[in-house]
C-alpha cells in the first residue's frame, strides 16, 4: 500500500509516496471491462480487497497487488463491526485500476 505524502499530490508521483504492507489481505478479483469513447479505450479492473482490523488504508491511497498492477482505494474503506457482539472482523476496500487512453 502506497500513500501519498502530502496534501495536494494529484499525479501520484512515486517519489511523494510511504509504502507499508499490509498482511494477511483476501482478494476478489472482481471482474474488468472495457471502455470506449473518442480519446481511446481503457481497460477499468475493479477489485476488492478483505484486510484484517485495523489495517491502515484509507480513501486515496494507491494499493500494489500480486498481479504488480496498482489500484486507487474508491470512496471510504468500511471498517465493519458488529451490532451483536462488538467483533470486528475486518476492512472491506474498494479499488479501481483504469488502463489505456
Amino acid at each position: 500500500m502506497h500513500r501519498p505524502k502530502g496534501k495536494d499530490l494529484r499525479h501520484g508521483d512515486a517519489a511523494s509516496e510511504e509504502p507499508h504492507p499490509i498482511e494477511n489481505v483476501a482478494i476478489d478479483w472482481s471482474g474488468t471491462s472495457d471502455s470506449h469513447d473518442e480519446s481511446g479505450t481503457a481497460v477499468i479492473s475493479d477489485v476488492v480487497i478483505y484486510c484484517p482490523p485495523g489495517a491502515d488504508i484509507r480513501s486515496g491511497d494507491r494499493v500494489e497487488l500480486p498481479d504488480k498492477d496498482r489500484y486507487r482505494v474508491v470512496g471510504k474503506p468500511a471498517r465493519w463491526k458488529s451490532p451483536f457482539t462488538g467483533r470486528t472482523p475486518g476492512v472491506v476496500v474498494k479499488l479501481k485500476a483504469v488502463q489505456g487512453r
